[in-house]
Formats: structure tokens, sequence, C-alpha cells
């Protein structure tokens, strides 16, 4: 019953406020002067009238019914999807750039950095007076496809495919206007020559207007582009810009070249070291897919930050996407069939859209708010020495500060270094599994009092550093409620029980914090029909949380509904106001670190989105400490703790493919961080090496009560003595350079990485299983040594 009420509220609400409307007019009628009124005229005036007040009733309903929605145009399509149309004029020349900077119209210069400008082709080019390098953003060998940027635009049920070397240049409706410190090129986007010879365009027409404006300072080149429909009424929209995709593409390598993708931790493609298992372009999702308009299995990974970069010999670049960055895919592809060069870029979702098919039948939903602000870049040159992905690292991290991404502030680095242990209050339990059915019943796994005595056994055994995240404390256990109406579960302990944890933590300069989900609640119909986003589909928003738990509890997934973006205030309020609350050092944000979605039901896209989620989360730092699941960055600002920071790249690592440190060399001394729980690892004894090497503090996953499995990974008992050895390893190799930053991460030979700090502290890390002498220093098998 509670599952049907949960998935037919809004009709259950529509229909019993029609019978209540009809009830008062009724009562209206009977009643009121003007219901007597209505009785004393003629029967056929009585019809008619009624008429229309049925009619405006009607009407009313119509209205409050289409309430939620932000917004979606839908167009049915052929079972063949949309009909891609393009526009080649095979022109070569308006597709390379020159590779002699003296064919070039010098800009302006900044540094050591010189801006030109290619009169032929519209492109610009960066050069490196250092090392004489070049940066194009058209690469210098014949090509057809390159460009500065290109556009889709959908009208109706056509696809086009525009850019602005074939739609605008080779049409002469390109300029360019040049200033002290740069130069802005504008194009206008045609399908055709006969569109772009129009004085004025009619409603049928495709005309789209991009202004792209370059600006040097300070040796770094800001980028920002805007697009603007040129048609009046136009039914055509511009779904998605691709911007500067070529920048510094190339077709061949030396050795130590390299391109920088933002995957999980960070990872490099090796383009001096062939990759046969490379088939398509790596694509990468900053602050992972949109819960309310994502594509199913569109094979694309998550970036937490939102940058990407290229090494070519002794010069190296790093790009920062710095205004709509919640809208960006990263694309990262190699020479390889059906593709000529090494090159990285970014593409933006400017208006929402999505296939979706049933059966034979397919329907196009396309969001009827475009974004409308500009796109940011910021393109930062590294030479010699710092021309590798350390110095990207620095330059990305001076750069996110200057942009008040990252917090000038650095972490306090007194005491010990905290273990991250989160606890799992209560849970609902599988039963049994029969067919389709998986009744649960809710279970405690670590009351209030059980989590004291869980940490006074550590803190026996010397883990003196803990920052306590008790997750499965509020209504609805480890699947939240509605935050706004959930409170402290009482089968958890008495108020007195969890004053006394949290006083016990204090006494000991821990922390605890209380997991809360801001975006996100259970399935339960705890968010009302006026409080759930919509998707592009029009229906309530929910995505799907796969569960860390899943061994011991036997559920694998939740489904979970997404809070309506516009609420979100209104929880903050209603959270704050718990004095129950009070009692944990701060609150960790569970869902909102990872989790990121356009909602259609009140007409905000993800950038919006975005900037809502970061103003409100600054209510939340008066007097209170916060911590973050995985810790997406333009959230991260005011958190003083990221939890489970990813440590390795999501896409198959190899030879030519490999894992960096790059979030963590952003990050160390700024904000401190943990690993995965190394209780879910599979190879713990790797997972524990990577902590030390990335810098990070450990981090556990614990229950108190054992279940019914043989090897639970959550019962902490199987991992106390171990978890104490290792922290004591960790806090004698990482506690004094907590608030130092990392200076360098090299692979020093085969399987063996150091890691440096601003201290002088050098780290270094043994994957082999062999002892590995580094001048004159054995770095024993399968372990670490630090070296001051």
């Amino acid at each position: 019953l509670r599952q049907f009420v949960a998935q037919n509220a809004k009709y259950i609400y529509n229909s019993a406020t029609t019978c209540l409307l009809i009830m008062d007019i009724i009562r209206f009628l009977k009643y009121s002067e003007y219901g007597r009124l209505f009785m004393n005229i003629s029967f056929s005036k009585r019809i008619r009238a009624a008429s229309c007040i049925l009619l405006s009733l009607l009407m009313l309903l119509s209205f409050c019914s289409c309430g939620r929605s932000g917004g979606v145009s839908k167009t049915k399509l052929s079972d063949t999807g949309l009909s891609v149309q393009t526009q080649k004029e095979g022109n070569t020349h308006l597709h390379t750039s020159a590779a002699d900077a003296s064919e070039l119209t010098k800009v302006t210069a900044s540094g050591l950095v010189e801006l030109l400008f290619d009169e032929s082709d519209y492109a610009v080019c960066v050069r490196d007076t250092s090392y004489d390098k070049l940066w194009t953003s058209l690469p210098s060998d014949e090509n057809f496809e390159a460009c500065v940027a290109s556009v889709e635009i959908v009208n109706g049920d056509k696809l086009y495919n525009l850019n602005t070397q074939d739609n605008s240049v080779a049409f002469g409706k390109a300029t360019a206007k040049i200033s002290e410190d740069g130069v802005e090129v504008s194009y206008i986007l045609t399908p055709d020559s006969k569109t772009a010879g129009k004085s004025s365009f009619s409603k049928s027409d495709i005309a789209f207007k991009l202004n792209i404006n370059y600006t040097l300072t300070d040796g770094s080149l800001y980028i920002t582009a805007k697009t603007e429909n040129l048609v009046p009424n136009s039914p055509a929209r511009l779904t998605k810009l691709n911007l500067l995709g070529y920048f510094g593409a190339s077709s061949q390598a030396q050795q130590g070249d390299f391109i920088f993708v933002p995957d999980g931790s960070g990872a490099i493609i090796k383009t001096d070291t062939e990759d046969e298992s490379f088939k398509k372009p790596l694509e990468f999702a900053v602050y992972g897919e949109d819960a309310s308009a994502a594509q199913a299995d569109s094979g694309k990974y998550s970036a937490v930050v939102p940058a990407y970069g290229i090494k070519q010999g002794n010069s190296a670049f790093v790009m920062l996407i710095s205004e709509g960055d919640a809208l960006a895919t990263i694309s990262a592809d190699r020479v390889r069939d059906g593709n000529s060069f090494f090159r990285v870029g970014s593409s933006f979702d400017i208006t929402s859209g999505r296939v979706e098919t049933d059966g034979k039948k397919k329907k196009f939903y396309l969001a009827d708010d475009s974004y409308d602000g500009e796109i940011g870049l910021c393109v930062r040159f590294l030479n010699g020495s710092n021309a590798n992905y350390t110095g990207m690292a620095a330059a990305a991290r001076e750069q996110l500060i200057r942009d008040r991404v990252l917090s000038t502030k650095t972490v306090e680095s007194t005491g010990y270094l905290p273990l991250d242990l989160s606890v799992i209050g209560s849970a609902d339990r599988v039963m049994f599994s029969f067919w389709k059915l998986s009744p649960t019943v809710s279970k405690v796994y670590t009351s209030f009092e059980q989590a004291q005595d869980m940490v006074m056994r550590m803190k026996a055994k010397g883990i003196n550093g803990i920052n306590l995240r008790y997750k499965g404390a509020l209504s609805g256990g480890y699947n939240q409620s509605d935050l706004s109406s959930a409170s402290i579960l009482r089968r958890l302990g008495s108020g007195k029980d969890l004053e006394e944890l949290c006083s016990y933590m204090s006494a000991q300069n821990m922390e605890i914090y209380l997991d809360v989900n801001l975006l996100s609640s259970s399935t339960d119909g705890s968010f009302s029909s006026r409080k759930t986003a919509e998707n592009i589909s029009g229906d309530e928003a929910s995505y799907s949380y796969e569960s860390d738990i899943a061994p011991t509890i036997g559920k694998k997934s939740y489904q979970k509904e997404l809070l309506r973006i516009d609420k979100l205030g209104g929880v903050m309020v209603k959270m704050l106001s718990n004095s129950k609350y009070g009692l944990f050092n701060g609150f960790c944000i569970n869902d909102a670190g990872s989790l990121l979605y356009s909602d259609f039901s009140c007409g905000k896209n993800r950038q919006e989105s975005a900037d809502i989620i970061s103003e409100e989360l600054t209510t939340l730092t008066a007097g209170r400490t916060l911590m973050t699941d995985t810790g997406n960055f333009f959230m991260i600002k005011n958190v003083r703790y990221i939890s489970n920071v990813p440590m390795n790249a999501a896409a198959p690592t190899g030879e030519a493919y490999e894992s960096i440190p790059f979030v963590q060399l952003v990050l160390h001394g700024i904000i401190e961080y943990s690993s995965e729980p190394l209780n879910f690892e599979e190879d713990i004894q790797t997972a524990m090496l990577r902590c030390i090497e990335y810098g990070a503090c450990p981090s556990y996953e614990w229950s108190y009560k054992q279940s019914a499995e043989k090897n639970d990974v959550l019962y902490y008992e199987n991992w106390l003595n171990s978890a104490a050895e290792f922290y004591t390893r960790a806090n004698d190799a990482l506690g004094d350079v907590r608030s130092s930053r990392m200076n360098s991460h090299t692979e020093v030979t085969d399987g063996v990485f150091c890691t440096e700090y601003g201290t002088g502290a050098m780290i270094y890390v043994n994957y082999t299983d062999s002892d590995v002498v580094i001048s004159g220093i054995t770095i024993p098998a399968g372990d670490f040594l630090r070296i001051n």
C-alpha cells in the first residue's frame, strides 16, 4: 500500500484536490449570497453559467497538473532517430593552421607567451617563446575534420552538425576584432551558403552566432564563448557546443609525451606508447552523468575536477573549465584507425536532450530552456621541468584558488593523522528473496553506545585520530528519508547515549559527523509531489544508488528520489533548526559530493543546480565543519574533509594508460581527504600502499554487530588489529606533512614511486615483489619508506 501511494502520490493528491474544490463550489452555491442569486436566474442561464464555471475549473486543473513541469518539448522520431544534416566545403586550408609563427599576426604578449592570429582560417595560436613552441587551435597537418568549434542544432527531427570552418569561414561570415589584450572572433553559422547570404532571416532559417573571446593575461589564455540564435521565434535549438577540441592536437609523439584526462584521481594517455585496445574516444562527464537527462549506458566515466591537458616535448598546458563546468564532457582520442590526431577537448550541453526507445517507437525529449550564460576556459602554459602532470596540478591549484573554487586556508596539522571511520547505524536487511519479492527488516548495526565502545577500543589500540562519520542515523536508516522531516532514530539509543558519544569524541579531540543526504530520499513517498524533481521525460526524477554494504544487508541498490532543487534552501533551514544535530561537530554531505542533476520541474539546468548547491552549503559552515563524499570540485570550497576520494582511474589501465594522483596533488595541504574504505578492497595491501603514495588518510566502514555472513567485510572485529597496525605506520609517514603541498610525484623505476612534499620529506612506495635500491637506499618489496 505504501509503495502504491508513493508511486501515485501526485495523482491521488490531484484527485483529492479536485474533490475538495468541487465540494467548496457546492457549498458556495448553496450558502453564499452569490449562490442564491445563481438559483434565481432562469434554468438556461444557470446551464450556461455552470458550463462557464466547469470550463474555468477544468482550465485551472489543467494548469495545476502542468505546474510542476519546467518545460520539455517532446518530438516523436522515426525508428532511425534524428536525421543528421552536414555541410562540407572540402577546403583543406580552412582546417589547418600555419606551422610557422612568422606567417601569423601577433596580437599581444604576456610574459614569455604570445597570442597569434591566423587571418586565413580565424584560428588562434599561442607561442611559448622560451622553447619556441607553438600551440595551435587547428593542427598544421592536412585535415578535413578539425575546427575551432562546432555545434549541434536540432530542428524538428533533424540534427545539424555545423562547424566554424565549413559553415562560417567558408561562407565569409567570420569576423575578428583585435584589441590590446586579445582578439574577439564572431562566427555566423548556417547550414548552407544560401542562408549565409541573406541579410535577414525567416522563421524557417537556421542561423546562430558564436562569439569567442581570447584574452592573454599574466601568461595565461582566458577564453569565453557565447551563442545566440539569430532567427526570431525559431524552433531550432542549439543543443551542444564543442569548443577547441583540436587545441594542441598532433599526429606525432615524442618520448614522454602524454594527454592528461580527469579520470577518477587522474590518468595519462601515453601518446608515445602503442595501444591496440584503444578503439574509440574516452569521455568523462564532469561531476558525473546528469541523473535527470543522461542516456542509458552512455559509456562515460566521471570526473571530479574540470581539467585536462597535453604534454609535448619540453612544453605542456593544462586547461581548466571555469564557467559551464557542470555542463561539460571532456573527450580524448589518440591516433588509431579512423583518427589522425592525439587530442583532447570539451563539449557543453547547452540544451538538454534525450532519445528514449519504447519497442519500435522513439521519442526525443528536448528541454525548453537553454543555458544562456558564457562558457569559460583558462589555459595555463608550462615548460622545462614543470612540463609534467605535477606542474599541471600546481598550475591548476593556483588557478582554482584564484577562481575561489578552492580555499586559501591550509589543513590544521595539529594532533594526529585522522582515520576516516564510517559506521553503519541502521539499515534494512533483506530477509529472503523469492521471485520478485525481497522483504526487508530494519536492523541496528551500530548503536550510539556501541559506536563509543568501538572508538574506545580503537583508542586503546593506538588509533589517536578519528573522524567518525555516522551513516544510517536518520529516518530511513542507510536509505535515508526526506531530510527536512527526518529525525535521529530512537532505536540507536537515547539522547543521553548520543550526548555521551559526542562528549567522548570531543574530549579526545576527535570529530563526529552526521551523514546526511541533501538531494535524495528513499522512494517511500517521503518527498511530496511538490518537492520531487522532474526528469527530462516529465516523470519524477530518481536514480539508482549502488550499496557498498550489499554483502552484509543483501540489498544491492536503492532507488532514490531527487529533491526539487529550488526546495534545497527550505530543507537546509529545517535541518539547522533541529537542536539534536548540534551535538555533532558537523555534517557529512553524502549525495551532493558525487551527484548533480538538472531539474525540469523548475527549469534549472545542471549549472544552475551546481550554483544553488554551492551557495546553500555556505549556510552550513557557521559554527560547523563540513565533510563530503567523493568531492566534486564545484562544492568543496567550504569543505574541511573529503571522504572516499577516487584513488584510481575508472577506465582500464595498462602500459599506455596510467593512473596518477592529479586530484591529490591539487588538494593536499588545502583539504584533507581519505581513500576508499580499505575493507572493501580486493587487494588490501596494494590499497594501503596507494594511500601512502597518494597522501591519503586511511578509511574504513564498519558495523559493531556481525552479520550471518562468514566473511563479513563490515564487522569491525575482523579489521581492528590490522587497522591499528597500518594506522601507526601511516601516521608516522604522513602525520607531519598534512598541511604541506605535494611538490612532485614520479615513477623512479618500474613499480616504484616517489612523492615529495614541501617539507623535503620523500616517501618511496615499492609495488614490486623484490627489494629495490634507489640512490643507495633499499625500498623493501611491497612496502614503503620515508626519507627526510
